[in-house]
């Protein structure tokens, strides 16, 4: 698996990983199912772990073995490795240099982090000095992020994100146009900490590590 692939997985099959990494032995789709509703705060069905789970074993994440009438679940890809490949990685996008992680503040709750679609969108207009339409940021994030994504499904994105408080929307004539609410560099003050602790990892694995070199 090279690192591009080991970095396509959504945020609800991180959850699933995080789980199954934490554990360290083979677990069943019922057992994956009830430690992301308890440590997650989820409500999640077998149904749809079960959904996930698939997925990753599709993407070469997990292996699935069965033994009688259940399905137990091992890694094939180690935190680690995928700590080591998503972090430089999302470092990059973001434009944050070593210095950057070193200044961050700590997180003051008002800003969460965003699906991947909705924090695709704000990179786009964030990297923009005027006030985007609609059409412009669905060509914008088409053309830079290889997506395929119709006016239809950027509307979507950009009224949650104006629900959230991220964008403010502005009417000439015919055309709504955007202009963020939240700062870059805010989001990336109150999310990196978050996305951090989440992948348990501290400054100081950062730093004694080679993934910013």
């Amino acid at each position: 698996m090279n690192t591009t692939e080991i970095t396509k997985i959504t945020d609800y099959e991180r959850l699933v990983m995080l789980v199954i990494w934490d554990a360290g032995l083979q677990l069943s789709m019922q057992e994956i199912c009830a430690e992301v509703n308890k440590h997650f705060d989820k409500n999640w069905t077998t149904q749809t772990t079960s959904t996930f789970l698939a997925r990753l074993v599709r993407k070469g994440f997990l292996s699935m073995q069965r033994k009688g009438r259940v399905f137990y679940y091992t890694p094939l890809v180690e935190k680690q490795d995928y700590i080591k490949n998503t972090i430089p990685q999302l470092l990059k996008l973001l434009g944050i240099s070593l210095e950057d992680i070193l200044s961050l503040t700590k997180s003051n709750n008002d800003i969460h982090k965003l699906p991947n679609c909705e924090f695709l969108v704000m990179l786009t207009i964030w990297n923009t000095d005027e006030k985007l339409s609609m059409q412009k940021i669905c060509t914008e994030c088409n053309q830079r992020f290889s997506r395929n994504w119709t006016t239809h499904t950027i509307s979507t994105f950009l009224a949650r994100l104006v629900r959230k408080n991220f964008l403010s929307m502005q009417r000439k004539s015919r055309v709504f146009y955007y202009t963020p609410l939240v700062t870059k560099q805010d989001y990336i003050e109150n999310t990196i900490p978050q996305l951090l602790k989440l992948l348990g990892i501290s400054l100081e694995d950062i730093l004694s590590s080679d993934w910013l070199d």
